[in-house]
């Protein structure tokens, strides 16, 4: 699997997650953020 398709996918996996937040959610670009920031330490 080439990278890009990984991140593809990470990233869909990413957007159901924060489709499935309850409200208030923080919007897509902080919850990518945050997810960023506990991921890659």
């Amino acid at each position: 699997m080439s990278s890009s398709a990984f991140l593809e996918s990470e990233r869909r996996k990413l957007k159901m997650e924060w489709e499935q937040l309850t409200n208030p959610k923080p919007t897509w670009e902080e919850y990518k953020r945050l997810k960023f920031k506990k991921t890659f330490k």
